[in-house]
């Protein structure tokens, strides 16, 4: 019998296989995102199987998690062992022993590389017309089809094993497939074609041979149907209930209604946080998409056959802007009529007519989500604590088997870690050094040392490698580290940069545009849990030093995020002497340079602190974030460091400099060249190098500091469990685009040293060179640790992937945020720039490596600038106006 209306409860491949193998909706079980794990108690096909006598076997593809929930026998791993399969049922014709063997094709999964592709030339194959026709697409539409034939041939040896040994009148076959296609529209998504399954049954005797059925079925209704049909009972747990009926054709109807469900957490390249949902009836289909605010997107949009429908699109061709367009902005509700439209091309949600109908929808809808215990969005915001990398180190800060869900205090101070007896000394706030405890031995979760340092531009040696710096701790620890070269920072200043990365929230969504602006005026900003509070929510020790936050967070938030910290940031900076730079030149207060004592810089004096907390002994993981201010200025720093550069010992003028750099800008870019200090009027009064000279001093003074903290860390007990992170806010320019300051959307302020250190993953002396932001920095560190889902939407996305590969494909670009609808835009080739104004720049780095040539105009830019627009937010959100008369005066200042 071929069940025309088979559908799986959500579009992915792990969901997909929890949902057959335990008879429960995706939430439920718990394995709703993908690359995930059923909850704890959740029982399988095999508990209630095994217990009627029957042997319970998977050859192939497993996808499931975790393994002692799945006691399967188990052989094969992507794709069946026929020897296997075949040695059961010869094993089984023989003792009359009952089985239920599960056969998992890998195929006709991505990537398409087996079958006869020639059995489908690509120019004969039929499209269907939710495609746009190129090459690439009917070349990948053949090894599509190929790939289902290769399929059908594994079905075809099975059933000759059958036939062989007797077994096939005896034997209830079921042959499904996993979910949609690899295409746009299907897979992941809750259109028919990512939903809608093909399945076939076949029983001797029992179904009609060559019949077909209307009747709606799921595949949550498979593990009920085989309990039914090997005589047990039905545990009323399940969500399924058996199709026996239909199938030995007692009746012709099932269910009334199907449900859909997908969450974009863990899929590789899609967002975190575009949930969707859905209800289909046997006339209609109402689809939710509970952010439509948000962008859809995922690996299938960076495919080569995808990048051919968005140049068509951009050279104007209207079927592929539909298209395109359609794929990645969806409105809230879709609602379709399947009779009359099967293919899902016209959304029928505003039409009056259907009011009744949607209604109804929506009520069957929340019923089925309440059921399942389904939040919605808050339910895509948890997806993460039940995602299953693998990693040892989630299952280990989980301090149980990954399948162990924690729940969290209601102080929000979290499950504490490593202490069994949870006594007094693991739950209070450590206020001093010496109250840390020290006699408790550490938890097995990884550390954290989190440093950020201020106004660093590329010019280490281990990045653009200015002629002449000196940075031998930046070096050393390369060689220890992974190194990312194109890391990008998501603002142009201290605060909003600061803001973005330690909420997860980017400016144009905060609207925490520039320095002037606080933290504590955004009802979104404070409302979010930081990156160090989830940490301690999650069961860590957290302490904090220097400079790390520009505005500071309010009095509760600041102290939910802390056990121990060192205060504020305002006083870290060093000291300002009397300038000696003429005030015709313009800048800041602490626009000057010159030589200070050390006792008279904090950042000096901080460390201490911080090297305190690294030597200590802990119950549990610990997140020490410390913030160096060098090379912020005031340029004023330790004479040792200036003795560093004699004369002629460094390049100048730095290389990236051109006179006439600012020809070929809009006006918009040359205002912002042209704010700050006058480069011009520096060199004109003598100035000019001696400040590079000094910023370079501060560097060294930098590089010095973090060495000084990395020794600590290798020398104390926890170097081979800590990871560490190191990463700047945002560059500077010293003269490049004839700009003296930050507060610019190209590279010289965008990109910013990024180096990751994680004992067992990253290998020393590796190098990146994809394209990340410092907002990925949140969600990879929640991931890596394995950290309770912190409740709101993260912008940026886990860099893991890197980490463990660093030369895999990674087909993203980094967003950088200056004022409101300004962006700049950058990939591994092309960084794209678009003003407030709509006013452009393009600069082409595989050959224009400082940006001297703005390609807007040239004769191959066009189809760059329209797949670079196309990823720019569609809007920023309004500044943010401060209570504080100052601020909004600074802010207006720095917005002019």
């Amino acid at each position: 019998m071929r069940m025309k209306r088979c559908f799986q409860a959500a579009p992915m491949c792990s969901p997909t296989r929890h949902n057959i193998y335990t008879g429960l909706y995706p939430v439920k079980s718990g394995a709703y995102p993908n690359h995930t794990f059923i909850k704890d108690g959740v029982q399988s096909v095999v508990h209630h199987l095994k217990p009627l006598g029957y042997r319970v076997a998977l050859s192939g593809k497993r996808h499931i998690s975790p393994e002692e929930a799945f006691p399967f026998e188990y052989s094969g791993k992507k794709n069946p062992d026929m020897n296997a399969i075949k040695n059961l049922f010869q094993e089984s014709s023989e003792s009359r022993t009952p089985f239920c063997q599960f056969i998992c094709s890998n195929e006709p999964h991505a990537p398409w590389n087996k079958g006869d592709a020639s059995a489908y030339p690509p120019a004969d194959v039929k499209l269907p017309p939710y495609f746009v026709d190129t090459p690439k697409t009917r070349e990948e539409f053949s090894k599509y089809l190929a790939e289902i034939t290769y399929y059908d041939d594994q079905v075809g040896q099975v059933l000759a094993l059958l036939k062989k040994h007797n077994l096939e009148n005896n034997t209830v076959v079921m042959v499904v497939s996993e979910q949609g296609n690899s295409f746009p529209f299907a897979k992941w998504t809750c259109y028919d074609h990512g939903l809608q399954s093909a399945m076939i049954v076949r029983w001797p005797g029992k179904v009609a041979a060559g019949s077909q059925s209307n009747a709606m079925v799921e595949y949550v209704d498979v593990l009920p149907t085989f309990l039914e049909a090997a005589g047990g009972d039905i545990p009323d747990v399940l969500d399924g209930k058996s199709m026996l009926g239909v199938l030995t054709g007692k009746t012709d109807h099932h269910k009334n209604y199907v449900f859909g469900i997908q969450t974009s957490r863990g899929i590789f390249a899609g967002p975190d946080h575009y949930g969707i949902r859905s209800v289909r009836s046997s006339q209609l289909k109402l689809i939710h998409n509970l952010d439509p605010d948000a962008r859809f997107y995922n690996s299938i949009d960076k495919k080569e056959f995808f990048r051919e429908w968005k140049t068509m699109a951009a050279e104007d061709d209207a079927h592929a802007t539909a298209l395109v367009n359609r794929y990645y902005n969806r409105p809230e509700f879709e609602l379709y009529d399947i009779v009359a439209d099967p293919l899902e091309q016209n959304n029928l949600a505003a039409d009056p007519k259907y009011a009744s109908e949607i209604s109804s929808l929506k009520s069957q809808l929340a019923q089925w989500m309440k059921s399942q215990g389904d939040l919605g969005q808050d339910t895509e915001m948890a997806a993460i604590d039940r995602m299953n990398t693998g990693n040892e180190m989630v299952k280990q800060a989980r301090g149980k088997d990954t399948g162990s869900k924690k729940k969290k205090k209601k102080n929000g101070s979290g499950p504490k870690r490593g202490n069994p007896k949870n006594t007094p000394a693991s739950t209070e706030r450590v206020e001093s050094a010496h109250s840390v405890n020290t006699h408790i031995n550490r938890a097995s979760g990884m550390n954290v040392l989190f440093i950020v340092i201020d106004d660093l531009c590329n010019y280490p040696t281990i990045m653009q490698n200015y002629p002449g710096v000196k940075t031998p701790a930046f070096e050393a620890f390369a060689k220890t580290s992974l190194q990312f070269t194109r890391a990008y920072s998501p603002g142009t200043m201290c605060n909003p940069s600061r803001s973005a990365i330690l909420s997860g929230i980017a400016p144009y969504r905060s609207g925490l545009y520039t320095n002037g602006q606080q933290w504590q005026d955004s009802p979104l900003l404070s409302s979010v849990k930081t990156l160090p509070q989830a940490f301690r929510d999650s069961g860590y020790h957290t302490a904090g030093c220097g400079k790390l936050y520009h505005s500071r967070p309010s009095v509760a938030q600041w102290q939910a995020q802390w056990d121990d910290d060192a205060g504020g940031e305002g006083k870290f900076a060093p000291r300002a002497k009397p300038s000696p730079i003429p005030d015709s030149v313009g800048g800041p207060a602490n626009f000057t340079y010159g030589a200070i004592d050390e006792s008279e810089v904090s950042d000096f004096q901080i460390t201490k602190f911080t090297k305190s907390r690294l030597a200590a002994q802990y119950d549990r993981p610990f997140f020490v974030a410390h913030g160096i201010r060098y090379p912020h200025n005031p340029w004023t720093v330790p004479q040792r460091f200036i003795d560093l550069y004699p004369a002629d010992s460094y390049s100048f003028p730095p290389p990236g400099y051109k006179s006439d750099d600012l020809n070929d800008l809009p006006a918009v870019g040359k205002q912002y060249a042209r704010k700050g200090p006058d480069r011009k009027a520096l060199a004109d009064s003598g100035h000019w190098e001696p400040t590079i000279r000094h910023y370079l001093a501060c560097i060294s003074a930098a590089d010095e500091l973090f060495g000084d903290l990395i020794a600590s860390l290798d020398a104390s007990p926890h170097k081979d469990n800590t990871i560490v992170v190191v990463w700047a806010d945002h560059g500077f320019h010293m003269g490049e685009k004839d700009h003296f300051a930050k507060y610019a959307l190209w590279e010289q302020t965008t990109n910013v040293m990024l180096m990751v250190r994680v004992p067992g993953m990253t290998s020393g002396g590796t190098v990146c060179e994809r394209t990340v932001s410092l907002q990925d920095l949140y969600p990879t560190l929640v991931q890596l640790c394995g950290l309770n889902d912190p409740g709101h939407k993260l912008d940026g996305r886990s860099v893991v992937p890197l980490l463990k590969n660093p030369s895999q494909d990674w087909p993203h670009s980094a967003l950088t945020t200056h004022m409101k609808n300004d962006f700049a835009l950058r990939n591994e080739t092309h960084r794209y720039i678009r003003y407030h104004d709509g006013s452009e720049e393009l600069y082409d780095h595989t050959s224009d490596p400082f940006e001297w040539n703005n390609k807007l105009h040239a004769a191959n830019s066009r189809k760059v600038i329209a797949e670079l627009s196309s990823q720019l937010p569609a809007e920023s959100v309004d500044p943010l106006k401060s209570g504080n008369r100052k601020a909004n005066r600074n802010m207006r200042r720095q917005e002019r």
